[in-house]
């Protein structure tokens, strides 16, 4: 079958843009027999630009591809539309307790306030920033006293830097894991990227999101973290078009060097100048002025590709950060080996021994939280644990061990770490003993 992967491309840039004429929507119109409503729809979706998509939609000749690409994306709304507003109230709480604790909004929710109609973006997560453990500690507080409960979709997880700095990303849902209405990730340090890779997240504004007095980043660091997000996805995506597009339309002038100097950190030059082009084409009114590089991202992408992508990127950043050859070999043969292992948690035997804990950018240290390590230890026979011995990883933060067990307690919550999915009998027996909700 011909790839027709860049007619659904255009089609999306035309219903998915924020300013969408008559004359876009014809164009529109004209890509619609050729294309599937359902995949379509799947694009639009993928793409995150459903709002816009949804009223170009509602201007464009009835007929029955139109009609099929309309209901999907009503009712994609109208589910949308009830989620948003349960979360309404509990996000505005979630905002302004972020901003007591100096807790800074990143990504979605900052972005959207650069919309002219800020309901036309994509609202997800509640993504938020803080610069260290003990910030993150006070928000993470915060959350569970207000019925907040772990992720167990996406584990939270840390690593640290070559300088022996902690870093990370935890995450909570509201109410549960069943049926989400809102997701909080916060972000520790530097924005990470890849297998291996970060990047510095230095420079912050104030700004006012959805009503309340917030700190976010400022636009070099804003349009970078752009670049780095769909560095990860590795997806062209018309919400970043979009994005950028508010972006440029802003008054104030942008400190270019520094936007190349952020993306160079994260490799993700490429991407930066890949959307900017797309941007310009999309939206001619920006005069952008990027290097031809090649494409970083595509419009496909199958799971064997990602992994590719992924170990590509690996070999990339450590050969950059002036790793040898070898390094930078092993470092993209472990990413390949990561991003297509099956990471779900499971007990190893009683003999067998667990991935080390080791403290650098390559080890991702997952945390599973109390309603996963009890699960497991449902169905395990648990040692009897003697003796303990403990180790700081942060203040406030500890790594309990004993024998081939290992936990990490925060506060009073007990995790069990893990790094590729196995899970020592020890170690739930150790978390076991340690729980007080256990």
């Amino acid at each position: 079958m011909p790839d027709n992967s860049g007619l659904y491309w255009r089609c999306v840039t035309l219903l998915g843009r924020l300013d969408a004429t008559d004359e876009h929507r014809s164009e529109a119109a004209d890509l619609l027999p050729a294309l599937d409503p359902d995949e379509l729809y799947g694009q639009i979706l993928g793409s995150r630009v459903y709002l816009p998509a949804l009223a170009n939609v509602r201007l464009l000749e009835p007929t029955s591809r139109t009609a099929a690409v309309l209901g999907h994306l009503e009712a994609l709304v109208t589910q949308e539309q009830q989620r948003r507003a349960a979360a309404h109230d509990e996000t505005l709480t979630v905002l302004t307790g972020a901003a007591a604790r100096n807790a800074q909004v990143i990504k979605g929710l900052s972005l959207r306030e650069h919309y002219a109609r800020p309901e036309l973006r994509h609202e997800g997560d509640i993504d938020l920033h803080v610069r260290d453990w003990s910030s993150a500690w006070s928000v993470v507080e915060m959350l569970r006293a207000r019925g907040w409960d772990w992720d167990t979709t996406e584990f939270s997880w840390l690593k640290w830097t070559d300088g022996g700095h902690l870093y990370g990303q935890l995450t909570l849902v509201l109410p549960d894991n069943e049926t989400p209405v809102s997701r909080v990730d916060l972000h520790i340090g530097p924005f990470s990227v890849g297998h291996a890779g970060n990047m510095p997240l230095t420079g912050w504004r104030i700004a006012d999101v959805m009503g309340v007095r917030s700190t976010v980043p400022d636009c070099e660091t804003e349009l970078a973290l752009i670049a780095a997000h769909a560095l990860n996805d590795s997806v062209l995506s018309m919400k970043d078009v979009n994005d950028l597009h508010t972006i440029l339309q802003q008054p104030a002038s942008t400190d270019w060097a520094t936007v190349e100097e952020l993306c160079r950190a994260a490799q993700a030059q490429d991407v930066l100048a890949q959307l900017l082009s797309v941007t310009g084409n999309v939206y001619p009114e920006h005069e952008v002025r990027s290097a031809t590089r090649p494409e970083a991202l595509v419009l496909r992408q199958a799971a064997e590709e990602r992994v590719d992508r992924a170990a590509r990127l690996a070999l990339r950043d450590e050969l950059a950060r002036r790793g040898s050859a070898e390094a930078a070999e092993r470092m993209a043969q472990e990413a390949r080996r990561y991003y297509s292992a099956d990471l779900r948690p499971r007990v190893i035997g009683s003999t067998d021994t667990v991935s080390p804990l080791g403290r650098n950018r390559h080890t991702c240290v997952r945390l599973l939280p109390l309603s996963t390590w009890s699960r497991l230890k449902k169905d395990t026979p648990v040692p009897h644990v003697v003796e303990h011995s403990e180790q700081s990883w942060a203040p406030g933060l500890r790594l309990v061990t004993s024998g081939s067990g290992q936990v990490v307690r925060a506060s009073d919550e007990i995790f069990v770490p893990t790094v590729w999915g196995d899970v020592h009998p020890t170690s739930l027996a150790l978390a076991d003993q340690l729980s007080p909700r256990a």
